[in-house]
């Protein structure tokens, strides 16, 4: 394996622990009230530790221990003006 491949290598890794979940979960997840896409948000703007945000009704759904919560009764409504 070259340097540079190595590299490349290592640093996925890296930009993969900083994923809140895994791209493949994220492209198959879907909002459960209104079916839209998700998309990761930090805790700041969750309000929690880390969530996803639900790109049609703006629920967002905590994420523990790297595992969605998708359980409408655990989300929370981003009250935050829409961002596009």
């Amino acid at each position: 394996m070259t340097s540079d491949a190595k590299n490349a290598r290592i640093k996925g890794e890296k930009s993969m622990e900083k994923a809140i979940v895994s791209p493949y979960l994220l492209e198959v997840l879907a909002c459960p009230v209104c079916h839209s896409d998700l998309e990761p948000v930090c805790g700041a703007i969750a309000g929690l530790d880390e969530g996803l945000r639900c790109r049609g009704c703006r629920r967002i759904y905590p994420v523990r221990d790297g595992i969605p919560v998708m359980l409408v009764d655990q989300a929370r409504m981003d009250d935050r003006a829409s961002d596009s």
